[in-house]
């Protein structure tokens, strides 16, 4: 058995909730025994619930604590003699590599889910992608940098292991529609996710106006209000919303309750693994694809994501218990956490030094960060992007 990776540390940023899929893929990164040992940075405004039982050190930035928190990680990194340190998002890599400007430490930003950068990007001299749309996005952007593709990091047998059952009322709530196709969508009440959820809705009113008897559960937090007061006016005989804790903390391990999944992210992985079948968002969330060896390439290019083009993704409608047997096999191949230690020595081999973080880039991480916890904040800021759900009704809900 190949050596465990040494002195590598883990960093990500928390402005809400933490419990989005590149946290998962952190945790299970973590617990693969591809590190050893690994230092855990758990950085940002509240503790990630992922990566509860991981974490080495908690770091609160706060409202002015940009210049703590970096002192307070560039100690933990010297400590811990780390020589290289992956960055989950854009504010932990930003924040880390400033912190450790000047040191031997490696600096690696993991660009995990999430449309191709535009407001910001920053420019580290290494980098790991989930997608091949991010793939060629680096190429184009930063021609000089040391990429590599790893994408979603999934153990199917600790996926299976965590299966747990709904809560007793949500059970009982699905339980009373004995036969019925039971649909489940995973995703944050906000407006970023309103299409994809719309597009649940879609599934399940053609499914009933088709004759069949279905159901929907939407599973996630509030982070909008507004989506959540639309969300209010869908018929509770066909959908149950839950937002507490219990379900949201960490949704995959429920997947198994449900015979069909519209998911995106790391939940598509999830569900293939499970045998739930899977419906994907593309075109920008506004259609969706059953996951079939004919889509599985087009959809997988932009990690499942719903960007995926029209022109890209081959809808079929053939579909078996063998194209189902090979798209789960080729998930295994894709994200199978077993197969990532190869992947991540093969890029450390091949690093790149640690370079200076010009004034310039010091400047716009910098206000960026601060126009991300302002948008965060602002209802105002908000709504210049809101995508809202569109009143769509099912049958017999009252206006």
């Amino acid at each position: 058995m190949t050596d465990a990776i040494s002195n590598a540390a883990f960093v990500s940023f928390n402005f809400g909730k933490g419990l989005g899929g590149h946290y998962f893929s952190m945790a299970e990164t973590i617990r693969s025994g591809i590190f050893a040992d690994p230092l855990v940075i758990d950085l940002g405004f509240r503790p990630a619930p992922p990566l509860d039982g991981l974490r080495t050190h908690v770091i609160y930035h706060g409202w002015v604590g940009h210049w703590t928190a970096r002192r307070r990680l560039r100690d933990a990194v010297a400590k811990a003699n780390t020589q290289v340190v992956f960055c989950y998002d854009i504010h932990a890599y930003d924040i880390t590599a400033w912190a450790l400007a000047n040191t031997p430490t490696q600096v690696v930003y993991v660009k995990c889910g999430g449309p191709t950068l535009t407001l910001y990007t920053p420019k580290p001299h290494n980098l790991i992608v989930y997608s091949d749309e991010d793939d060629a996005f680096f190429e184009r952007r930063l021609a000089g940098a040391i990429r590599a593709k790893i994408p979603n990091r999934v153990s199917e047998t600790s996926l299976a292991a965590k299966q747990i059952p709904l809560s007793p009322e949500a059970k009982a709530w699905l339980d009373a529609h004995n036969g019925a196709e039971k649909i489940v969508c995973i995703a944050r009440l906000s407006h970023s996710y309103a299409n994809k959820i719309q597009r649940a809705v879609d599934y399940l009113e053609a499914q009933r106006r088709a004759g069949r008897q279905a159901t929907l559960t939407l599973i996630g937090y509030v982070q909008h209000e507004e989506v959540m007061n639309d969300l209010k006016t869908l018929n509770s005989e066909y959908v149950q919303i839950l937002t507490d804790p219990f379900h949201t903390k960490d949704a995959g391990r429920f997947l198994s309750n449900f015979d069909t999944a519209i998911t995106t992210g790391r939940g598509t992985v999830e569900a293939v693994l499970l045998g739930v079948n899977v419906l994907v968002p593309y075109d920008a969330s506004r259609k969706l694809a059953r996951l079939t060896s004919a889509s599985y390439t087009g959809l997988f290019r932009t990690n499942f994501s719903g960007r995926a083009k029209p022109e890209e993704v081959k809808v079929t409608g053939y579909f078996s218990q063998t194209d189902m047997a090979d798209v789960r096999e080729r998930i295994r191949n894709d994200f199978a956490i077993e197969n990532a230690g190869p992947k991540f020595r093969g890029f450390l081999d091949r690093l790149r030094p640690p370079r200076p973080v010009s004034v310039r880039d010091r400047f716009l991480g910098y206000a960026y960060f601060w126009y991300r916890v302002t948008q965060e904040k602002s209802r105002v800021l908000r709504s210049f992007s809101r995508n809202v759900l569109k009143q769509r009704l099912l049958p017999g809900t009252p206006k």
